[in-house]
């Protein structure tokens, strides 16, 4: 496993929250609630 900090891209983030059934948001309200968070982990 790969283990990355505050690398959580639109692109991951988007195809997550489809992964799991949940609606989108616009792509500049996901940009803005990335660039706006504190801590974000991924694991690849």
């Amino acid at each position: 496993m790969d283990y990355r900090e505050n690398a959580l891209c639109y692109e991951d983030y988007c195809r997550l929250r489809e992964n799991v059934g949940w609606v989108n948001f616009s792509k500049e309200q996901a940009q803005a609630a990335l660039n706006n968070s504190l801590y974000t982990v991924t694991v690849f």
